[in-house]
């Protein structure tokens, strides 16, 4: 009896460090990417680890590289399909950078081999990333859910090892059309003038502090300075630390004094790429009531019957 105790006492001593080892090893590979499945489950970002795994087992899996032309043929994630920058706004807008209208959109998603139940991961470079943020906007405003930035963008994907290439893939024409439109991550610039003085509305505006102070001209705009009662907020992440500094960018928003309810927050820049990731960096920090202002400060520019100032705080 006492050796079958001693055995059973063995038993028991071996089954317990199985599980404390096992339960290690589970914290460390899942609780350490506890920001990142929160992440994904609100369809903003993915890593490439996980990227990967979709690729093996997820036949609806589409992916887009934003990164330019000579990138993309140089390299690039296995049966990743390229779009041109361009292809990102309406060639007939009034101002540069708008956005494309809902029938160009499909017509390229469709030409791209996007269908309506593709999942889609988007991804581009240190230098195109706002792009990704722009179609990531775009995706998600013609109703287009299940859409994520690869985090760390082609860099990640080959700082981890993984195979790309160099063909582009045989497309098969998408079903993909617009069946919806978020017209409330919308505005236009005749609402923001006549909100100008609603406390209601706040103002954030993404240029560089020089543009925003009138130092010097933007980039295709035709006056200096800003709209009055607007603030100057640029991101002080690039959108691949977003990820992993999502409490820090809280505190950021916070401190600039920025509510997360009761306001509606009004995003310009000089065009819309850079206004929709400031766009995407408020929502991932969970702010709700955004609203891109399309025409940007370009478009405010061009209209000679709307305020500017150059003052500091006006």
């Amino acid at each position: 009896m006492p050796k079958i105790r001693q055995a059973l006492s063995l038993n028991n001593y071996l089954i317990l460090i199985f599980l404390s080892f096992s339960l290690i090893l589970f914290n460390s590979f899942y609780l350490s990417d506890s920001v990142l499945a929160q992440a994904e489950s609100q369809n903003y970002f993915i890593t490439a680890k996980k990227t990967a795994a979709l690729q093996e087992k997820n036949k609806n899996l589409k992916i887009i590289d934003l990164r330019s032309s000579l990138s993309y043929l140089f390299g690039h994630l296995p049966n990743a399909v390229h779009i041109q920058p361009e292809n990102l706004r309406n060639p007939d807008g009034w101002v540069a950078g708008l956005m494309p209208e809902a029938e160009f959109f499909s017509n390229l998603m469709q030409a791209k081999g996007i269908n309506n139940d593709s999942r889609i991961i988007i991804y581009a470079d240190q230098e195109s990333s706002a792009l990704a943020a722009r179609l990531w906007w775009l995706f998600n405003f013609y109703g287009k859910k299940q859409v994520q930035i690869l985090s760390g963008g082609y860099q990640s994907w080959q700082q981890a090892g993984y195979d790309n290439n160099k063909l582009p893939p045989q497309i098969e024409k998408g079903n993909f059309t617009v069946q919806s439109v978020n017209n409330k991550w919308l505005i236009s610039l005749d609402t923001i003038a006549e909100n100008l003085d609603n406390q209601d509305y706040l103002i954030i505006d993404a240029r560089p502090a020089a543009e925003f102070s009138g130092e010097i001209e933007s980039e295709a705009a035709v006056r200096k300075g800003h709209l009055p009662g607007s603030i100057n907020l640029q991101i002080p992440f690039s959108i691949s630390e977003l990820i992993e500094r999502r409490s820090e960018l809280k505190s950021f928003f916070q401190q600039a004094n920025l509510r997360s309810s009761g306001q509606k927050i009004v995003i310009l820049a000089d065009q819309s790429y850079n206004s929709a990731l400031t766009f995407l960096a408020l929502s991932y920090a969970g702010y709700n009531n955004l609203k891109l202002a399309d025409a940007g400060w370009t478009g405010w520019s061009f209209r000679s019957d709307l305020p500017i100032s150059t003052e500091e705080n006006n």
